[in-house]
Protein backbone atom coordinates (compact mmCIF):
# COMPACT_ATOMS: atom_id res chain seq x y z
CA UNK A 1 0.00 0.00 0.00
CA UNK A 2 2.87 2.35 1.04
CA UNK A 3 4.38 2.01 -2.95
CA UNK A 4 0.90 2.86 -4.22
CA UNK A 5 0.35 5.64 -2.15
CA UNK A 6 4.59 7.10 -3.60
CA UNK A 7 3.47 6.21 -6.85
CA UNK A 8 0.23 8.27 -6.56
CA UNK A 9 2.22 11.22 -4.97
CA UNK A 10 5.32 10.74 -7.29
CA UNK A 11 2.86 10.89 -10.26
CA UNK A 12 0.61 13.43 -9.33
CA UNK A 13 -2.14 11.21 -10.45
CA UNK A 14 -5.46 9.71 -7.98
CA UNK A 15 -7.72 7.47 -9.35
CA UNK A 16 -11.46 8.99 -8.72
CA UNK A 17 -12.62 6.46 -6.54
CA UNK A 18 -9.85 7.11 -4.23
CA UNK A 19 -11.25 11.07 -4.03
CA UNK A 20 -15.20 10.43 -3.95
CA UNK A 21 -16.76 11.11 -0.66
CA UNK A 22 -20.23 10.93 0.64
CA UNK A 23 -21.97 14.37 1.79
CA UNK A 24 -23.75 14.40 4.70
CA UNK A 25 -25.92 17.17 6.12
CA UNK A 26 -25.32 17.88 9.85
CA UNK A 27 -27.20 20.16 12.32
CA UNK A 28 -25.01 23.51 13.29
CA UNK A 29 -26.31 23.17 16.78
CA UNK A 30 -28.65 20.77 18.50
CA UNK A 31 -32.01 22.23 19.25
CA UNK A 32 -31.93 24.12 15.97
CA UNK A 33 -35.34 23.67 13.84
CA UNK A 34 -34.36 20.52 11.51
CA UNK A 35 -36.34 21.86 8.74
CA UNK A 36 -34.70 24.98 7.86
CA UNK A 37 -31.81 23.89 5.42
CA UNK A 38 -29.76 27.34 6.53
CA UNK A 39 -28.97 25.30 10.02
CA UNK A 40 -27.13 22.38 8.49
CA UNK A 41 -23.70 22.56 7.43
CA UNK A 42 -21.93 19.89 5.19
CA UNK A 43 -19.41 17.27 6.16
CA UNK A 44 -17.78 15.13 3.78
CA UNK A 45 -16.99 11.35 4.88
CA UNK A 46 -13.61 9.81 2.90
CA UNK A 47 -12.67 6.82 2.99
CA UNK A 48 -10.21 5.22 5.12
CA UNK A 49 -7.50 5.01 2.54
CA UNK A 50 -7.65 8.38 1.45
CA UNK A 51 -7.32 9.61 5.01
CA UNK A 52 -4.34 7.46 5.52
CA UNK A 53 -3.27 9.32 1.75
CA UNK A 54 -3.63 12.49 3.03
CA UNK A 55 -1.96 11.80 6.53
CA UNK A 56 1.40 11.20 3.81
CA UNK A 57 1.18 13.87 1.87
CA UNK A 58 0.65 16.08 4.71
CA UNK A 59 4.02 14.54 5.95
CA UNK A 60 5.24 15.31 3.16
CA UNK A 61 4.58 18.88 2.05
CA UNK A 62 3.89 19.84 6.16
CA UNK A 63 7.86 21.89 5.98
CA UNK A 64 6.35 24.36 3.15
CA UNK A 65 3.39 24.98 4.45
CA UNK A 66 2.87 28.32 6.37
CA UNK A 67 0.23 29.67 8.24
CA UNK A 68 0.15 33.74 9.46
CA UNK A 69 0.11 34.54 12.35
CA UNK A 70 -3.32 35.41 13.29
CA UNK A 71 -4.59 31.45 11.86
CA UNK A 72 -5.73 29.25 15.09
CA UNK A 73 -7.90 26.59 13.21
CA UNK A 74 -6.45 23.65 11.84
CA UNK A 75 -2.71 24.26 13.06
CA UNK A 76 -0.88 22.37 15.73
CA UNK A 77 -0.63 23.71 19.76
CA UNK A 78 -3.30 26.06 18.20
CA UNK A 79 -6.82 26.09 19.76
CA UNK A 80 -9.80 28.40 21.20
CA UNK A 81 -7.90 29.33 24.12
CA UNK A 82 -5.34 31.19 22.00
CA UNK A 83 -7.69 32.71 19.39
CA UNK A 84 -10.19 34.13 22.52
CA UNK A 85 -6.92 35.48 24.42
CA UNK A 86 -5.83 37.63 21.35
CA UNK A 87 -9.49 39.03 21.03
CA UNK A 88 -9.29 39.96 24.31
CA UNK A 89 -5.87 41.75 24.04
Amino acid sequence: MAHLFQSFYLHSHLPSDLMRVIITPILKKKGLDGTKSTFYRPVALATASSKVLEHIILGFCEKELQTGPWQFGYKKSHGTELAVFSVKK
